[in-house]
Formats: C-alpha cells, structure tokens, sequence
C-alpha cells in the first residue's frame, strides 16, 4: 500500500510540475551576432623632434615647432584648447663613430594629439595644410568609436 501511494504521489508531483512549466514558457535560443560600426572619431597625432648641441636651445627649438604645428591646427578650425600635448621627452644624443661614443647633444620630442569628426573632408583638410608646412614633423591617424557608438 505504501508503495502504491508513493507512486501515486510521484506521478501527481510530475504532472504538478509539467504544469507549471506549460503556464510559463520559454525559449531557449543559442547563437551569435556580430555588428561592424565604422570609427567614428579620428585622432591626430603629431611627432616633433628638435636636435642641438645645447639642452635650452634643444627645448626652445622644439617650443617653436610647437607653437608652430599647433598654428596649422587651429588654422583648420580646431579650437586650441582641443589641442594637447604628450610625451615630453629629452636625451642626450651620443653617436659611436669609429669605436668611440661621441657626444652629440640632445634630442627633444613630444607629441601633439587632437580628436576630431572622423570624415574625409577633415582629414584632407588637415593633409591638405600640412602638406604646405614648412615645420618638420611625423603625422599619424588613429581611428576609434565614441562613448556613444561602444554603448
């Protein structure tokens, strides 16, 4: 009897339970998805280097070049305080000339970077008035997605 009434109680708890999955269904769905955005924000990146014998005029050389790079940028319409500098740098320049180190002053650097609109009109623009520079200098692009397209 014992056993009669535990299968009972068995099969009533899988019926209770069948029914109360029909009363909340489910779908399980097992996949992936994969979406391309095109980079919306571009970044310009500026190396300038400025080499002398003597360290100030190594540093007043490379504040010249600067001021001057950042002359041009302002010139496309990029507003001044957009601009930052980085990666200051100064070193003393030693060359080795037939077995020897021969000291050859200093070499200063850094980097002016400014994010702006990633479009074709802006990066000609910004190609355009540096292709007419007169200042020696590196230029790079980087390309990346804003706060708003990566949420």
């Amino acid at each position: 009897m014992r056993n009669i009434l535990l299968v009972l109680f068995l099969l009533l708890s899988f019926s209770a339970i069948s029914q109360i999955d029909k009363r909340n269904p489910t779908i399980d769905v097992i996949g992936s998805a994969k979406i391309t955005v095109k980079p919306d924000v571009g970044i310009l990146i500026i190396g300038i280097r400025e080499n002398n014998l003597n360290f100030s005029e190594a540093i007043t050389g490379l504040n010249k070049k600067t001021k001057d790079v950042t002359s041009q940028i302002v010139s496309i319409g990029f507003k001044e305080e957009d601009i930052k500098t980085t990666n200051f740098e100064i070193e003393k320049y030693t060359v080795f000339i037939k077995e020897q180190d021969i000291d050859s002053g200093y070499v200063a650097t850094q980097s002016i970077t400014v994010d702006f609109k990633n479009s074709k009109e802006t990066i000609t623009r910004i190609l355009n008035t540096f292709a007419k520079s007169n200042t020696d200098f590196t230029l790079n692009f980087n390309f990346k997605l804003s706060d708003e397209l990566r949420a």
